[in-house]
């Protein structure tokens, strides 16, 4: 039990993490983006939607070994380069599905478009709750191979405490994200 109990924990972490390769400034109002990509082991396929030039809502469904997991999101660029901004400054909530609840995840994104081309960013998430808690934090950058294609990538590092029955746990690791991202 405690064995499944810490792989869930570390699917949430490494689900969480892979949403936010595509930086803080988010699609654009009207646009969208699907992302695939490979996390910490497991396989995702995300859906990106811009409700305005800041406002971008998404979801995602992402696997490791037998387990699945699904979750949707929303983040708010506070500062926008898009607006004028010197860098893009967004925070953001995911909502982790499954087990029969919700479990919302606070986080930040901070990124910077370098060249026409090229945007590095960085992002955390915390949580905490029932006697686990878990934290990401992570860099990476996005690459725009056209005005429809990017690769991206972000190397981080994912820290999980339980205490479970007595039973007092913590890990911290080492993750990596690898993503192919498709504008319409």
């Amino acid at each position: 039990m405690k064995k499944v109990l810490i792989a869930v924990v570390m699917l949430m972490v490494l689900v969480s993490a892979s949403w936010a390769i595509d930086g803080a400034a988010g699609v654009g109002k009207g646009s969208t983006k699907l992302e695939a990509g490979y996390v910490g082991g497991g396989f995702g396929l995300g859906f990106n939607y811009g409700l305005s030039q800041d406002w971008t809502v998404y979801g995602i469904v992402s696997g490791v070994g037998g387990f699945t997991g699904f979750g949707v999101g929303t983040k708010y660029a506070v500062m926008n380069e898009k607006k004028g901004d010197g860098f893009s400054f967004a925070p953001k909530l995911d909502l982790l599905l499954g087990g029969g609840g919700i479990v919302p995840v606070p986080g930040l994104i901070v990124s910077k478009k370098m060249d026409n081309k090229l945007t590095v960013l960085g992002d955390a998430s915390v949580w905490g709750g029932s006697g686990i808690s878990f934290s990401w934090l992570g860099g990476g950058a996005v690459y725009d191979i056209d005005d429809k294609i990017q690769v991206a990538g972000e190397l981080g590092i994912a820290t999980v405490s339980l205490d479970f029955l007595g039973y007092k746990y913590t890990a911290s690791g080492i993750g990596f994200g690898l993503g192919l991202n498709y504008l319409f």
